[in-house]
C-alpha cells in the first residue's frame, strides 16, 4: 500500500508539472479601447493661455533698457525727486534777492579723512548736501554743484559756480 501511495502522489505531481509547462501562458494584457473625444476635458481658459504663450514669446529686446545700474558705496541715504524745504528755500531766497544775487547752498562739512604717509597724505573732505545726501569727495571734486579747491587738516575751501568762495571748517 505504501508504494502505491508513493505511485499516486508521484503520478499527480507529475500531471500538475506538465500541466504548467504545456499551458499557454498569458503575455499581454488585454486592449484597452482608445479613449473617446468625449473623454478629454475640455479647458475653458485654454484660449486665454495661449494668447497669453504668444505675448510672452512676442519678447522684444528693443524694449529692454540696456543700462547697468551701479551702486555708489559713497551715496548712503536714496536720492529723492522732490526737492526738499532747504532747496525750496534757497529758491524762494534766490526770488526776493532779485535776478543778479543768487544764494549758494554750501554742503554741510562732516568729516575729513587722510590716509597716507605724512609727506604724501590724502585728503577727502565728507560732505553732506541739502538733499541730505553724504558724498565723499577728493581735493579737485565737485558736490552740489560747489567746487572744493583745497582740503586740509582741519578746513576745506570751496568755490561756487558763481566765484564765491567760503572755508568750513570741522565743528
Amino acid at each position: 500500500m505504501a508504494r502505491l501511495t508513493s505511485l499516486l502522489l508521484l503520478g499527480a505531481g507529475a500531471l500538475v508539472l506538465v500541466t504548467w509547462l504545456v499551458a499557454p501562458a498569458s503575455s499581454q494584457p488585454p486592449p484597452v479601447p482608445p479613449p473617446s473625444a468625449a473623454a478629454v476635458p475640455a479647458f475653458a481658459d485654454l484660449d486665454s493661455i495661449v494668447t497669453s504663450l504668444e505675448r510672452l514669446s512676442r519678447h522684444d529686446a528693443a524694449d529692454v533698457d540696456g543700462t547697468v545700474m551701479t551702486r555708489d558705496p559713497f551715496q548712503f541715504a536714496s536720492a529723492s525727486t522732490e526737492p526738499s524745504a532747504a532747496e525750496r528755500a534757497s529758491v524762494d531766497a534766490a526770488r526776493l534777492l532779485g535776478p543778479d544775487v543768487s544764494p549758494v547752498a554750501w554742503p554741510r562739512l562732516v568729516a575729513i579723512l587722510s590716509s597716507g604717509p605724512a609727506e604724501a597724505t590724502v585728503r577727502r573732505a565728507v560732505f553732506e548736501d541739502a538733499r541730505q545726501l553724504v558724498r565723499i569727495v577728493d581735493e579737485g571734486g565737485l558736490v552740489a554743484d560747489v567746487h572744493v579747491d583745497r582740503i586740509t587738516a582741519t578746513s576745506v575751501t570751496l568755490t561756487a559756480a558763481s566765484g564765491e568762495t567760503t572755508h568750513l571748517s570741522i565743528d
